[in-house]
């Protein structure tokens, strides 16, 4: 708050303070130059504090400088100015000849790379077309080779082919004088035709005597087979034996009777052997039904068993399923978890009682947060996906469960359930507080609300047990850990009963498999009978051709005939012998081999037009040792000519691509160089390929403009040093000197 002079006086000379107010600055100065004070020359302080008091209005300490401490003459700095301006000029001059040197460096690194990159790309071209000339000439001179040898190796066989192909003729048109001359008389053509029908019957006769033999073998081993078959019958561990007394029957009957009556005995066999199968497959019905009965159970416990292991209750959860699937995690914790995840038995021997009465064990718990969308998911949830093997689940609501507050009794079956989720604990304390745990009938009847270890309990005036348990826990950890124990247990045996009856069900697959080897279709063997009927036929046939040829006049027409007959068994081996040569197949080879050398000259002409193209086209002499060395790298790399030749048809692609990359930076580089220094560089080209001017630029930037202008601007330096240093310092030294001397006086 402002006071006036007086009161401010009075507040200044007060007891407490102790000040004194002086009238004018005059008699402040005659007050502290006295030795009780400061004890100063009052005539230089008397000097000096006006120029002290000044400075606290002054705008900056330079100013004080300039009007109290320096000489008030002017300082000489024109040629300091002057110096230092051609300084930086220098500077300047040579920091935009270093910028110009980076950026024509980097225009001569980028074409350098551009003509490295043509070059690898007419180099790796040149191999490329040289490599596949050699490689196409290679394949033609392997093929020559190969076909040299196929024709050498084919020349015996193509000299006895001739001589087959002359003796083939010549026999032939001898046979066929020697039938021309039986066929000049009647009882010449009589007597031909005759032999060749008694010819005939002989090769078919043999044919059906071979066949016959045939027969008689697969009876006595289709015989043989059945009674094998018999024994492993009367042998096998069937629970029922089976009658075989028909088979056995079948059997003996096929052992005496005609050949007429075979056919039949096969028929009554097999349906003999068919019985037997149908009667085994009877004896071991109830066992095969139980052998399905324990693989289901097999499979149904396996299932359980590997999800308890899991930590999952072997039932089906589609609510529980689908809500974590499309609700949103947070904090790390499952959006769902089913009631009986959460709670826990402490008291084992009422689990029997807990797993009965608490029917909503499958009850899931949501947050707030989820329960809208919970409750939308489980409203369009299909109702056959919670089929009879499903868990019963339900929804809890949050909020009411929460809001629930019961009391439990001492003694109650709530205490027997542990749970550290408030909502699961709200709920169990509401469902189960009040009901006592009585071991004994009596003590039940003494209380309204009240539960047996059996699960039998009274609620509301309702006594009820909610279902039988089936010994499967399901509430708490330990719940699935003893359902895992139980279902392991009943795995083990289920195991045991399929070893005992898988074994017998083996033995049976095998017998009734056996049946159809041992005893098969008699169908075949019936058509064989048919076939040999026709024996006895043929063999009458046959006498009486011979009797009409004895009858005939044969001196020379039998003659005639065996010479013809001889003549074509030779002709039948010359035929043999040209088809074994044909099937050795080596005029087809070389006719192969020819076309395929046509092939390989063909395309050994069209590389070496390439590669004449290329040469007229690339100077290889310029870039000579480089492709010595590359060609010898690759194919110690490659060591096969045709895969060096692809790989350096890749090089050469991956060069081009490589120089059409650089052309598009240098040609960036040279737009952006002359852009930077426009237009003092406006007539270089900027075309991508032509660095000639740019090239000879860098060369007499970085050879004399620059040392040039470091050697000029490191005297500039030097001068405008020396300058201010003689003409500004020394004068600025004086003038501290001055105020030293000052100070020091006023110290005094």
């Amino acid at each position: 708050m402002a006071v006036d002079l007086a009161s401010f006086r009075t507040l200044i000379e007060s007891k407490q303070r102790k000040g004194r107010l002086f009238t004018s600055s005059r008699d402040y100065l005659r007050d502290m130059h006295n030795a009780t004070h400061l004890n100063y020359n009052p005539d230089v302080l008397h000097r000096l504090l006006p120029s002290a008091m000044s400075f606290t209005n002054l705008k900056s300490f330079d100013d004080f400088c300039r009007r109290f401490v320096l000489p008030g003459e002017s300082v000489p700095v024109e040629d300091v100015v002057a110096s230092y301006r051609d300084f930086e000029s220098y500077e300047n001059e040579l920091r935009q000849l270093r910028s110009q040197l980076t950026r024509l460096q980097t225009i001569k690194d980028l074409a350098t790379q551009r003509t490295t990159a043509i070059a690898d790309h007419e180099v790796a071209r040149y191999l490329a077309a040289d490599l596949h000339r050699d490689h196409a000439r290679g394949l033609v001179e392997s093929m020559e080779k190969k076909l040299a040898d196929l024709r050498d190796s084919f020349a015996g066989d193509e000299a006895r082919l001739k001589e087959l192909t002359e003796l083939v003729a010549s026999r032939t048109a001898e046979r066929e004088r020697v039938l021309s001359l039986m066929n000049e008389s009647s009882e010449g053509r009589l007597y031909r035709q005759l032999t060749e029908q008694c010819r005939k019957l002989e090769v078919e006769i043999m044919q059906l005597r071979e066949l016959c033999e045939k027969i008689d073998s697969g009876l006595r081993r289709r015989v043989k087979d059945a009674q094998s078959w018999l024994k492993e019958v009367a042998r096998a561990p069937l629970p029922t034996p089976v009658d075989t007394r028909a088979m056995e029957d079948a059997i003996e009957l096929l052992n005496s009777c005609e050949v007429d009556a075979t056919a039949n005995a096969l028929s009554h066999l097999r349906d003999a052997a068919n019985q037997i199968c149908s009667g085994i497959n009877r004896s071991f019905l109830s066992e095969r039904q139980e052998l399905q009965r324990l693989r289901t159970e097999k499979a149904d416990l396996e299932s359980q068993v590997a999800a308890l292991s899991a930590g999952l209750p072997p039932v089906s959860q589609p609510l529980l399923t689908r809500l974590k699937d499309q609700l949103l995690h947070m904090k790390g914790e499952p959006p769902a978890r089913a009631l009986r995840e959460v709670c826990e038995v402490t008291d084992e021997d009422w689990r029997e009682a807990i797993e009965v009465a608490f029917t909503q064990k499958f009850g899931i718990l949501v947050s707030e947060d989820h329960y809208d969308e919970a409750l939308r998911l489980y409203h369009e949830l299909d109702p056959a996906s919670q089929s009879a093997r499903a868990a019963l689940e339900s929804l809890i609501h949050p909020k009411e469960a929460a809001a629930a507050k019961s009391k439990v009794a001492k003694g109650s079956l709530a205490e027997k359930i542990e749970t550290s989720h408030p909502i699961a604990r709200a709920l169990i304390d509401q469902w189960f507080g009040q009901v006592r745990c009585c071991t004994t009938l009596a003590d039940f009847q003494k209380h309204s609300h009240a539960i047996l270890p059996d699960g039998l309990m009274i609620r509301d005036a309702v006594v009820q047990r909610a279902r039988p348990y089936d010994g499967v826990p399901f509430v708490g950890k330990r719940g699935l850990q003893r359902q895992l124990e139980i279902k392991a247990s009943l795995l083990r045996e289920v195991e045991a009963h399929l070893r005992r009856l898988e074994p017998l069900e083996t033995e049976v697959q095998r017998l009734i498999s056996d049946c159809e080897k041992k005893v098969p279709d008699h169908n075949l063997l019936s058509q064989d009978f048919v076939r040999i009927e026709i024996l006895p036929k043929r063999e009458a046939e046959q006498e009486a051709l011979m009797s009409q040829l004895k009858a005939l006049d044969t001196g020379s027409l039998a003659d005639l005939e065996r010479q013809a007959h001889d003549i074509g068994l030779q002709l039948e081996s010359f035929r043999r012998e040209e088809l074994e040569i044909a099937k050795k197949g080596v005029e087809a080879k070389i006719k192969e081999q020819e076309a395929h050398l046509e092939n390989r000259r063909a395309e050994s002409s069209k590389r070496d037009d390439e590669f004449l193209r290329l040469q007229r086209e690339i100077d290889i002499s310029k870039h000579l040792e480089r492709s010595q060395t590359w060609r010898a790298d690759w194919l110690e790399k490659f060591l096969a000519p045709d895969v060096a030749a692809r790989e350096f048809e890749k090089a050469a692609n991956v060069a081009q691509l490589l120089a059409t990359e650089a052309e598009g930076q240098l040609k960036a580089a040279m737009v952006e160089f002359k852009m930077t220094y426009s237009p003092k560089f406006d007539d270089l080209p900027e075309d991508g390929r032509t660095t000639r001017e740019y090239e000879a630029m860098l060369t007499r930037i970085d050879g004399q403009n620059i040392p040039e202008f470091e050697k000029k601007a490191a005297a500039e330096r030097k001068r405008w040093e020396t300058l201010f240093r003689t003409q500004v310092l020394s004068r600025m030294q004086q003038a501290l000197k001055r105020v030293e001397d000052i100070i020091f006086l006023l110290n005094k």
